[in-house]
């Protein structure tokens, strides 16, 4: 059975850099295989999923 991590994100994620520990803690998690991140398309008038979108974008072109 594969082991999911699922993350709800309301809002720090992008001002906070929330994203950054959802991401270390998936990776440290013994036997996860997957994480799943909810975003807000838009919160406070701020596009929260496209720069959360775009940063993911930039994370995997410096592992490729």
């Amino acid at each position: 059975m594969k082991k999911t991590q699922i993350e709800v994100e309301a809002g720090k994620l992008v001002d906070n850099f929330q994203i950054l520990k959802d991401l270390f803690q998936a990776a440290i998690m013994h036997d996860v295989e997957y994480l799943c991140i909810a975003v807000r398309t838009y919160y406070r008038k701020q596009k929260d999923f496209e720069k959360v979108w775009q940063f993911l974008i930039q994370i995997k072109q410096v592992v490729d």
